[in-house]
């Protein structure tokens, strides 16, 4: 089997397998997951003394199980302890993570869109569809670093905005 565009012409039969299995998947999935909902549900009455304990011991278990590295485990532990810190001071961790996980294929996409362009920034700005959405990308960034200080200006929008 050669994975690629023509796999459907050349080997229905793998794509059709492929396609069931994940259908029969999702059925065992639906009926595992209404015979345990009751059990599932019980677990959240655990008290939290008990529950983060092993919640940690679970995490820095898997940490270590991917490449029985103690570095790992370093690692997990210091990324807890600077979401912990974040969580304190109110940041909201869900951007973070989303920037952890988009953030290696934006690297790549970048490093391939310059490596196209023969390393010019300048050339991502010529179409106008790229325009539009740095701009909109902008107004974001700056509404967020100004936020009030940006509707003093826009009266019309600082009326509506306050409600």
């Amino acid at each position: 089997m050669i994975p690629g565009v023509r796999l459907f012409q050349n080997q229905p039969d793998v794509v059709l397998s492929i396609f069931l299995l994940l259908l029969a998947a999702n059925i065992f999935m639906l009926v595992f997951g209404a015979m345990g909902a009751n059990v599932f549900s019980r677990l959240l009455r655990i008290p939290i003394t008990l529950l983060m304990p092993l919640v940690l011991m679970m995490s820095l278990v898997g940490a270590y199980a991917v490449r029985s590295n103690p570095v790992d485990l370093v690692v997990a532990l210091a990324a807890g302890l600077v979401a912990f810190v974040l969580r304190l001071n109110s940041f909201p961790l869900a951007p973070i993570i989303i920037g952890f996980i988009l953030g290696g294929a934006l690297e790549m996409s970048l490093r391939q869109g310059l490596v196209m362009t023969d390393q010019s920034f300048l050339r991502f700005f010529e179409s106008p569809i790229a325009l539009v959405l740095f701009a909109i990308t902008a107004l974001i960034v700056a509404n967020l670093i100004l936020g009030d200080r940006l509707l003093r200006f826009l009266p019309g929008l600082s009326a509506r905005a306050r409600k």
